[in-house]
């Protein structure tokens, strides 16, 4: 689930520069590695949502987009994905969003007007179950940050911002900021060639207190076809974060713990 996406949306990043992104985000983890004083091997490779772990075996999500916007995916589900057997309602219903696409790309451009037609209210009922409880929310959050294929969960979460800071965040502390201060809402159309309700969107309040798109989750169509993407601007949630999770302690230069994370976090 890492940096191998394309630009963002449905359109994607050129194969040249998801291979410079790509390696961009290993040598951040190199990097963090450094700081946290473990050595290379703990840093795993592949598409799974573990980046790392620290001396304590504890597992990082490291979330640090080298795109220019901030914008870092969080999750890309494929229809045969092992995350869709675990057994929760989100990954029920996120998978019958899925399930409206044909299985070929080729039949899906035959038939996109109704094919989109027909993910709408399956966009629509995802983003109700997780506005009817907070649980609901919390657990559409842990599963697409931070639960692995096992079910186990991620124990924290660091993000980088511009000047390539590490903010380290215990993961729980995350799923509960995001439960407290975002809405939840489905995407709208911006102008006639568009369609309303092929997303839902998490939104939080910016510096200046508006109301802005923090994670998007939309289905797939174009190179990695069917399959459920989220995808934050890392910048934006950032802020949330800080925001909300405190104190801030620097530990190391460009290593900073935030909230629970200050005594939790070792390294």
């Amino acid at each position: 689930m890492k940096k191998n996406i394309k630009k963002w949306g449905f359109r994607g990043m050129k194969s040249k520069k998801a291979s410079i992104v790509k390696k961009a985000g290993h040598k951040t983890e190199n990097i963090l590695a450094f700081l946290i004083g473990v050595p290379v091997e703990n840093i795993l490779t592949g598409t799974g949502k573990i980046d790392l772990t620290n001396k304590e075996g504890d597992s990082i999500s490291l979330k640090s987009s080298h795109d220019k916007k901030g914008r870092s995916q969080i999750c890309l589900y494929s229809y045969d994905s092992d995350y869709f057997k675990i057994k929760n309602v989100s990954a029920v219903k996120m998978k019958e969003c899925l399930e409206v696409f044909p299985k070929t790309k080729e039949e899906y451009r035959l038939n996109r007007l109704s094919v989109k037609k027909n993910l709408q209210p399956k966009m629509v009922e995802l983003k109700n179950y997780i506005n009817a409880s907070n649980k609901n929310k919390k657990e559409f959050l842990s599963f697409i940050f931070f639960t692995t294929t096992t079910g186990k969960t991620i124990d924290f979460l660091i993000v980088t911002d511009q000047k390539l800071s590490f903010y380290v965040f215990d993961a729980s502390e995350v799923v509960d900021t995001f439960c407290k201060k975002t809405i939840v809402e489905n995407s709208k159309a911006r102008h006639p060639l568009e369609m309303s309700n092929l997303k839902v969107l998490f939104k939080g309040k910016n510096e200046k207190g508006k109301y802005v798109n923090l994670i998007e989750n939309e289905i797939r169509t174009s190179t990695h076809y069917r399959r459920f993407l989220s995808v934050g601007n890392k910048t934006k949630y950032l802020f949330v974060l800080l925001s909300n999770i405190k104190p801030h302690k620097k530990v190391k230069d460009k290593l900073i713990l935030c909230g629970k994370a200050i005594s939790s976090f070792k390294f």
